[in-house]
């Protein structure tokens, strides 16, 4: 693995520390069949017919038997949750990814299916993943990413295209996220 990137989320009191490769997992997002709000508690709540985005892991507390999908950067939110006194009911649907393996720190990846993800999405996200690997932030790679598919002839798309074609010296300018490659959402 290229690029091993750590978070730390924080669940219940508890921290918990764990890496994953580059972000294609980025891509994956659960559908809210209910109104959800994270374990952490607060008032934040995800409504129904609304998206988890960004879902990166899966877990399975072994001491209470909850599941639950953490999104990068966006907390964890319970997989079932209880209406009205009536039991568990389902919660979150993953909808274009499928949980992984358990992983050695005890928790399930998250993996893209690439057969439920239009080939533009897979795209933008391999080409995101790439840049990611050649040493850029995450929000900087997703911008250069951007540059490239919508406008692939201005100067960041060139840059992004030397880069992805092997230019070392495109790879060290990549890295330390020029300005030409912040993208502007219309």
């Amino acid at each position: 693995m290229k690029n091993n990137l750590i978070a730390i989320l924080t669940i219940a009191g508890f921290s918990l520390i764990t890496s994953s490769p580059a972000h294609a997992e980025d891509l994956c997002r659960a559908k809210a069949l209910r109104d959800v709000s994270p374990m952490s508690g607060g008032g934040y709540v995800i409504p129904q017919g609304s998206y988890v985005t960004a879902v990166t892991q899966y877990i399975v507390d072994d001491r209470t038997g909850e599941r639950m999908f953490c999104s990068h950067g966006g907390g964890c939110y319970p997989e079932y949750v209880t209406v009205d006194g009536r039991g568990e009911m389902l919660a979150l649907e993953l909808e274009n990814c499928a949980i992984g393996p358990k992983s050695a720190d005890g928790f399930y990846s998250v993996e893209v299916d690439r057969t439920l993800n239009s080939s533009a999405e897979l795209r933008f996200n391999d080409i995101e993943d790439q840049l990611i690997s050649f040493g850029m932030a995450l929000a900087p790679a997703d911008n250069a990413a951007r540059h490239y598919v919508n406008n692939p002839e201005g100067e960041c798309g060139r840059l992004v295209r030397n880069a992805l074609e092997g230019n070392p010296e495109a790879r060290r300018t990549l890295s330390a996220s020029p300005r030409i490659c912040v993208y502007t959402y219309e």
